[in-house]
């Protein structure tokens, strides 16, 4: 096969990696057609990529200004492919001879007008390189006006399952110019004059795994005569045509344009006509929903244009019956989802990585473990009071609030809104992993009903941990005990960290034995790790570098004994031979007290609300860490991280799962709770043995990596999903 290149003949060419098969070639694709304006700066992004082994194919489809002049200026580039078409063809068949003389292992396109971030391509390759299963990976989008203005951010599906969801939803699935995918010779169908890419990525989708990096990088100009507004009337038909075709081949593997049959369009001069007028409405609703102006400035003009061309209000009709009808589609179309992984919806407490104490913190590691090896994961959590407010916390919250699968439950009046949310996600998913039991048995009819597996994370006994706070058995305490033993009666499994907290839950039910399992705690190796130069760190922090320094990272309650522990310290540092200095960070219902305590104290420092990127660098600056809890301690993810940044921990004798899991290390790191002797001895001990930074103890943290522990939790909710 031979193609016309600049009137000389130009043969195929075979598809292969550059640098001695090190690094894959990308074929670009870009179209053009009357756009002098605006192609320079297209093609100027593409040529300033990060990621350099790249060709760029520029097909212009006989353009009658001087549009193939600028492009022409950049034929120096070795990279630069120009090809023109010697008469007007349409996008859907330049695209397809761009494909036609592609040698990349992967195609990308891009449309003159819009740009790319520098960093698009290098981010794309590096995801596609990394996981093969993939067959097509877009990105976000900055949507910009004409002069390049920014109107808002675009938010497609991230995952697998999410995106295949909206192909049923009818929602938007990526921006054309944003598109990298693995080159199989999948040209474009020509009986799409529009909306040819959607078809493209219906298609692909039977061949491999979807994705869509979350970070905008691509900008994409919103033209008011686009392709989208411009040419409604045939558009709609387009995208109506290329979900029936979907359809099809979900049901029959092959649609009718497989079969060669004809496809027919409405064409008729009155409602193209009416459909014109609804669109100047239109044109004012797109504007005014990408600017995020006030609900009304957008739906009363996408109200008018639907009432001008009813068309468009059926489409959202359509849309609005096609998310009740998901179920259905979900169990009829079970194969097409790749349910080899399980779909979890995490139901939880708090989210903060650090301050509220060690369930919080599971869910947020588990949850962006999660993200991070593409699992669908959907989140459902009660938020808190002023008292853990992250605004003046940490940043978790637009970590979580970014993710597009997140209800924040807060018994507002938007619940009604927010129930109706969760039944999605409930639908959604194949598992339902609880960690928090009031909110479980709320949702647990649902569950019930659609014959949900469930997995419940017992955390601890809920009416003790309140019996502790309040020291009052009334009807608060026998309220929390119902609701827990109820979720541990229907639970299907229980996740526990320690024997401990296994006796536990047989403690409030008898009959749960044989579906407990006892799982570790995770710590993230790559956060918490050693730092050599420690007296840097202390001096940065203003931490005094002639004193042993005790660090604790607690919730502050009178369960975890932070505050009992502040004030045996002064007899503490009379007793012991070396200089002491405790540093105390965390949150929690004795904050106040805690300041109160420590304000006149030059020898004790606390930080109700340390950053969690400072979190490493004080364990890291201590030489010994303490757990001083009195009661219901499950593990104590404290130890983990203390020991993957190199440094000992003490536990005291009452501290549950924390004391089974030392006392397998080192009896001696159990130190006898309110008797000060005995804390100066262990203390004395673990300071001459454990010298930090410790090695030893960084080769424990290490067996207790995410990679390592959490796929633990995955086999245990995948053999329920089986």
């Amino acid at each position: 096969m031979s193609i016309n290149f600049l009137g000389k003949e130009f043969s195929e060419r075979k598809i292969y990696r550059m640098n001695n098969g090190e690094s894959p070639l990308v074929s670009i694709l870009l179209t053009t057609y009357n756009r002098e304006s605006l192609v320079k700066k297209t093609i100027e992004s593409i040529l300033n990529q990060t990621y350099p082994h790249f060709e760029l194919i520029i097909i212009d489809d006989a353009s009658s200004d001087k549009t193939l002049a600028r492009i022409e200026s950049f034929k120096y580039d070795p990279r630069v492919f120009i090809f023109k078409n010697e008469m007007t063809r349409g996008q859907t068949a330049s695209l397809n001879m761009g494909i036609s003389t592609a040698r990349g292992i992967y195609i990308a396109n891009c449309d003159a007008g819009d740009w790319w971030d520098i960093r698009k391509l290098q981010a794309q390759v590096d995801f596609m390189e990394a996981h093969p299963d993939y067959i097509i990976c877009g990105t976000q989008t900055y949507n910009v006006d004409e002069s390049g203005g920014l109107l808002g951010i675009s938010s497609f599906a991230e995952n697998d399952f999410a995106i295949r969801k909206n192909f049923f939803l009818e929602r938007g699935i990526y921006s054309h110019p944003t598109i990298l995918f693995r080159s199989k010779k999948i040209y474009y169908r020509n009986a799409f004059y529009y909306s040819q890419d959607l078809d493209l990525y219906m298609r692909l989708s039977f061949f491999g795994k979807l994705y869509c990096i979350q970070t905008p990088l691509a900008y994409i100009t919103q033209h008011g005569c686009g392709v989208t507004i411009g040419k409604k009337y045939y558009q709609r038909q387009y995208q109506r045509l290329a979900y029936d075709l979907f359809k099809q081949r979900l049901i029959n593997e092959r649609d009718n344009l497989d079969l060669n049959k004809q496809i027919k369009l409405r064409d008729n001069v009155v409602s193209k006509k009416v459909c014109s007028m609804s669109m100047y409405f239109f044109r004012i609703y797109v504007h005014n929903k990408l600017k995020q102006k006030h609900l009304l400035s957008w739906f009363f003009p996408i109200l008018i244009s639907s009432l001008l061309y009813p068309p468009i209000l059926f489409d959202y009709l359509r849309k609005c019956v096609s998310i009740f009808r998901f179920p259905y589609y979900l169990k009829k179309y079970n194969s097409f989802f790749n349910n080899s992984t399980p779909r979890i919806l995490l139901i939880s407490d708090f989210i903060y990585p650090v301050h509220v104490g060690g369930a919080s913190r599971e869910v947020f590691d588990f949850l962006s473990w999660l993200n991070d090896k593409l699992y669908f994961c959907s989140l459902i959590y009660r938020g808190g009071s002023s008292k853990y407010s992250l605004s003046t916390a940490t940043s978790t919250e637009p970590l979580i609030l970014s993710h597009s699968c997140a209800i924040k439950f807060d018994f507002k009046l938007a619940i009604f809104l927010r129930f109706f949310q969760a039944i999605t996600f409930i639908n959604d998913a194949t598992v339902i992993y609880i960690h928090h039991p009031i909110l479980g048995v709320l949702f647990y009819f649902i569950f019930a009903q659609k014959n949900k597996y469930i997995v419940y994370h017992f955390h601890g006994p809920f009416a003790d941990e309140y019996y502790c706070k309040t020291l009052k058995k009334g009807i608060g305490y026998w309220i929390r005990h119902t609701l827990q033993k109820f979720i541990i009666l229907r639970a299907h499994r229980i996740i526990v960290h320690s024997d401990y907290m296994k006796k536990k839950v047989i403690e409030i039910d008898n009959t749960s034995m044989n579906r407990i399992c006892i799982l570790p705690p995770t710590v993230d190796i790559h956060e918490f790790k050693i730092i050599s130069n420690r007296l840097l760190i202390r001096n940065k922090y203003h931490i005094p570098v002639d004193s042993s320094v005790i660090f604790i990272n607690r919730r502050i309650t009178k369960r975890t004994g932070v505050i009992d522990f502040t004030n045996q310290f002064h007899e503490l540092v009379r007793l012991f031979p070396k200089k002491l200095y405790l540093l105390i960070t965390g949150g929690g219902e004795g904050q106040n007290e805690l300041t109160h305590l420590t304000d006149c104290c030059e020898n004790i420092r606390y930080i109700p609300l340390a950053a969690p990127e400072d979190l490493p660098f004080y364990y890291s600056a201590s030489d010994i860490c303490i757990l001083p809890s009195r009661d219901l301690e499950g593990f104590g993810l404290v130890i983990l991280e203390a020991f993957a940044c190199g440094i000992p921990v003490l536990v005291s004798h009452r501290s549950g799962g924390a004391k089974e899991f030392i006392i397998t290390l080192d009896n001696k790191l159990i130190y006898e709770l309110d008797n000060v002797n005995s804390l100066a001895s262990s203390l004395d001990y673990a300071l001459e043995k454990y010298k930090a930074p410790n090695s030893e103890l960084r080769d424990i943290a290490e067996k207790f990596d995410r990679d390592l522990i959490f796929p633990s939790y995955i086999d245990i909710l995948s053999t329920l999903n089986t």
